[in-house]
């Protein structure tokens, strides 16, 4: 029945998935509670999202810097492909 075998897969996969945070937990410290697991709600992942890019610049003050200049860049290009696209002239006819 595939209801069960993707339901028995999806136990493999957990199984396998806890197995390894319980080792990298042994190995590196961390802990993962089968008692209480977290949910990753959309708010959740936008918060942990504004945690970790605080806690990034905080410890690499360039990357702020780094990462707008990147945006920057990426909308110059954005504009410059807008503008070239728009000054084509077709050797197509229709």
């Amino acid at each position: 029945h595939p209801c069960k075998h993707a339901h028995g897969l999806l136990d493999y996969k957990r199984d396998c998935a806890l197995a390894y945070l319980g080792k990298r937990a042994q190995l590196y410290g961390g802990v993962c509670s089968k008692t209480k697991p977290r949910i990753l709600t959309p708010q959740m992942l936008a918060d942990l999202e504004a945690s970790n890019r605080t806690r990034r610049h905080s410890q690499y003050p360039w990357m702020e810097r780094l990462m707008s200049l990147m945006s920057e860049i990426e909308r110059s290009q954005e504009q410059i492909e807008v503008a070239a696209s728009t000054r084509m002239i077709s050797l197509v006819t229709t």
